[in-house]
């Protein structure tokens, strides 16, 4: 499964595909207070509560606009 990762000015969109077919889709809050914990924790829930395990990512495509956010690894 690819996981794609846009991580916009108030939302982070995340998509799961499976080939060319999504599997889920969310959004979560772009928070630049928020720890790496915490969005590990939001990331690898994400997928689970579409039915989707975190297990089956393979590959990730980041994408960004947020300076704030840039960087924090």
């Amino acid at each position: 499964m690819i996981l794609t990762v846009n991580i916009g000015n108030t939302h982070i969109t995340v998509g799961g595909y499976d080939h060319d077919t999504l599997r889920f889709c969310g959004r979560l809050p772009s928070d630049p207070a928020a720890t790496i914990d915490a969005y590990a924790i939001r990331l690898v829930n994400l997928p689970s509560a579409h039915g989707a395990s975190p297990d089956q990512i393979r590959v990730c495509i980041p994408g960004r606009v947020v300076p704030g956010l840039h960087g924090r690894h």
